[in-house]
């Protein structure tokens, strides 16, 4: 297994409820810079499967930001995949952080720093996705860009031929 510090920043509310985002402002504003740790597993044990302490920093950021941890059971038909929840200003707040991107640029970054392309096909690959399925692996690609985690390299480049970098490259 190999590590890297990592950091994250510029931290964005993305509340679906406007009230709360006005609410929860203060307290994301609050927060600075957060350091994990980056891990990617070695290709030939696990895959090369990639994870970090993020979350977990994150909460605990959060909890020094003045968020008290609680727990939260999410309703059936719900999906449950909650990272944490906390309460902040009288509100209860359940947390999810965007992954699908997030494991996008990370793989996005990975592939850079070994100067590998990062394409449809390497998101199929990475993410297990079957060929005859290749535009779930679009979109993926297509959320991260949006989401500004990554860019393309040359944003004329016809479909096929797409190739994306991290967007700090």
């Amino acid at each position: 297994m190999t590590s890297f510090p990592a950091y994250a920043t510029n931290f964005e509310l993305h509340a679906k409820d406007g009230d709360a985002a006005r609410h929860l402002a203060p307290l994301v504003n609050r927060l600075g810079r957060i350091d994990f740790v980056f891990r990617v597993d070695d290709p030939l044990v696990n895959q090369g499967q990639m994870g970090s302490d993020f979350d977990a920093k994150l909460e605990a950021a959060l909890r020094v930001s003045g968020a008290t941890p609680m727990n939260l059971t999410l309703p059936i038909g719900i999906p449950q995949e909650l990272d944490f929840a906390f309460k902040f200003g009288g509100c209860s707040v359940a947390v999810e952080i965007e992954k699908a991107n997030h494991a996008v640029y990370q793989h996005c970054c990975l592939r850079f720093v070994m100067n590998q392309n990062t394409n449809n096909e390497s998101i199929r690959q990475r993410f297990k996705i079957e060929k005859q399925n290749a535009a779930t692996a679009s979109r993926l690609l297509a959320e991260a860009v949006t989401a500004k985690k990554i860019r393309p390299v040359d944003e004329n480049a016809a479909n096929k031929l797409m190739r994306y970098v991290p967007y700090w490259a």
